[in-house]
């Protein structure tokens, strides 16, 4: 998903670690933000380790139960944004100078020379 671009307001908020998934989705209830869905599944141990997937198959199984089986409410959205390990991922500071471009438009050109996106 481009965060960018995204075209649902409330996308599904994804954490996969070793040992879990865990989905939330968020509402507009009025002027108040409140929970859409929420879903938590424990994995077996060795579908993931040390933040390397080893079993697409049932992880993808198990994700698919998140979506379909949550907790509480009912997830409706197609967007999700995916929390990634620490352990994969990266800092960059990036100074943004005053300029006519648009800020979208100047963080996705700096992406662009970072991260293979289109």
């Amino acid at each position: 998903m481009n965060i960018l671009h995204a075209t649902s307001k409330y996308p599904v908020g994804i954490d996969i670690s070793d040992s879990t998934i865990k989905l939330a989705q968020l509402k507009r209830a009025g002027h108040r933000i409140t929970i859409q869905a929420i879903s938590r599944i424990k994995l077996p141990e060795g579908i993931i380790q040390l933040g390397i997937i080893k079993n697409h198959d049932e992880l993808t199984a198990y994700l698919i139960k998140a979506v379909e089986q949550p907790i509480a409410g009912k997830i409706t959205s197609r967007e999700a944004i995916i929390c990634l390990p620490e352990t994969k991922t990266f800092t960059k500071l990036i100074k943004v100078k005053n300029s006519d471009q648009k800020i979208n438009d100047f963080i996705l050109d700096e992406l662009k020379k970072i991260y293979p996106i289109n």
